[in-house]
């Protein structure tokens, strides 16, 4: 046995020996690495949810030009209060509009009366082409909405206008999506399992995409994108070169990725950290944050306001609850009972005829 003393002198009486390091070693943590190595690799392979995707939807909505970053769920559903099953699913989604000049490839401002002008028009083109059967322009301080049903696939979209700070942090997700694609997959199953949840719909997409961003950066699967890159930008001719030199890729599975993320955030320390995907180190609450201080803190990478502020403690114990839920299931191989296909199964079932008039 190999001893170790306290000080040079070796007739002090009271120095002692420490055990050997092999009696601080726990017994089970080959074992415990055999595991996690295990679940790795059939996270990586063989998850069920590696194959989940959101239902194909009309790809003509696209056409007006909209910049989008389609991270997220795009289904949103309705209960029969009698029998508690789904009764009918939607696709449900909002897509930002940026008004360019194309030779500058920059965007514009222009006056809210020939906005609203534009709009107006664009509602008439989706009359007229057969994509819209209802529609309603909606107009409120700083924001201008055009929302329409599709005429023959069950979606409602909203398209928005003039909203800055939504729209550039929709062209940042889109972004890291670039850097991560399984991100959009990622957001399709937390964003389905917040709507299956009551208690979580204080959950909004912009702030899950933010914890997905910020996790990733955490865990140095991607990098840090600066907002700068969206300044002289346009619709889907954004920066090409993210990053200087080459940037990090993320290309871990969905199902190893989904997994991760719910181990973080079950973990998680909110009344300490902020979500700031600005940055690599982990955010204080600042002075400043503490006089107004919310359950959760996710900052805005562009006007600095907190993204979080509609979650309340309550919903946000939920969280951290079903994310411990989640990293069991995951352990127990019971992943896909964790995220259920439900509503997609039910969305992927062919319409039923329409009423002959």
């Amino acid at each position: 046995m190999s001893e170790i003393w306290l000080n040079d002198d070796e007739n002090d009486d009271d120095a002692f020996e420490l055990p050997e390091l092999k009696d601080f070693v726990p017994e089970k943590a080959d074992s415990d690495t055999t595991k996690l190595a295990a679940l790795e690799e059939r996270l990586q392979t063989n998850s069920p949810l590696n194959s989940r995707s959101s239902p194909a939807i009309d790809e003509r909505i696209f056409r007006i030009g909209p910049a989008f970053h389609e991270c997220g769920s795009f289904l949103n559903f309705s209960i029969n209060e009698n029998t508690n099953e789904i009764q009918s699913v939607w696709f449900f989604f909002g897509l930002a509009i940026f008004i360019c000049d194309e030779k500058r490839n920059e965007t514009q401002n222009i006056n809210e009366l020939l906005l609203q002008l534009w709009i107006k028009k664009i509602q008439l083109k989706l009359h007229e082409s057969g994509i819209a059967q209802q529609s309603d322009i909606v107009i409120k301080t700083n924001s201008f909405k055009l929302v329409f049903e599709h005429k023959n696939i069950p979606a409602k979209i909203t398209l928005l206008f003039n909203a800055s700070e939504a729209l550039k942090r929709s062209q940042l997700i889109r972004l890291y999506t670039r850097l991560c694609p399984n991100m959009i997959k990622i957001g399709y199953l937390y964003n389905n399992l917040i709507l299956t949840n009551p208690e979580l719909h204080e959950f909004t997409n912009a702030s899950l995409c933010y914890l997905i961003i910020h996790f990733l950066q955490q865990t140095e699967r991607i990098g840090i994108l600066h907002p700068s890159l969206l300044q002289s930008s346009s619709d889907l001719k954004i920066n090409e070169n993210l990053s200087n030199p080459s940037p990090k890729i993320s290309t871990d599975s969905v199902a190893f990725l989904c997994y991760g993320f719910a181990k973080f955030y079950a973990a998680f320390n909110f009344e300490i950290f902020i979500i700031d995907i600005g940055k690599k180190e982990l955010c204080f609450w600042t002075e400043t944050d503490q006089s107004k201080k919310d359950a959760v803190g996710i900052r805005c990478s562009f006007s600095g306001k907190n993204l979080g502020k509609s979650i309340s403690s309550k919903c946000l114990e939920k969280f951290v609850q079903k994310m411990k839920e989640i990293v069991v299931a995951f352990e127990n191989g019971k992943e896909a009972e964790a995220f259920p296909a439900d509503i997609e199964e039910f969305a992927k079932k062919p319409l039923p005829p329409k009423p002959k008039k």
